[in-house]
């Protein structure tokens, strides 16, 4: 609800920030081995994908940039991920399907 922004800050009491559907650009992005070797793929993506470009994402709180990251892989690649989750007690690992939605 943008409560721990500064007042003059675009996320000021602000409930939503709007971003575009993943694209190839995106992805090129995300696959760039430059951007990768500095640590900043994800950052440029997101910053790619934001509509209001007076928003800078070093500036949000990392909750929010997590769930950018999320809505992102959702508009990229659907609600649905399917991965391995290893039992730290056991060490048994299963598969697991996530909805990104929930």
């Amino acid at each position: 609800m943008g409560r721990f922004y500064a007042e003059g800050h675009p996320l000021h009491n602000s409930l939503t920030v709007e971003i575009r559907h993943m694209t190839a650009k995106e992805e090129d992005i995300l696959t760039s081995e430059s951007l990768l070797k500095k640590g900043i793929a994800v950052d440029r993506m997101l910053q790619s994908l934001v509509v209001d470009k007076s928003l800078k994402l070093g500036e949000l709180l990392i909750g929010d940039k997590n769930a950018l990251l999320v809505a992102a892989r959702i508009t990229g690649f659907g609600p649905h991920y399917e991965t391995k989750v290893g039992c730290p007690s056991c060490g048994e690992t299963i598969d697991n399907s996530f909805n990104l939605n929930e």
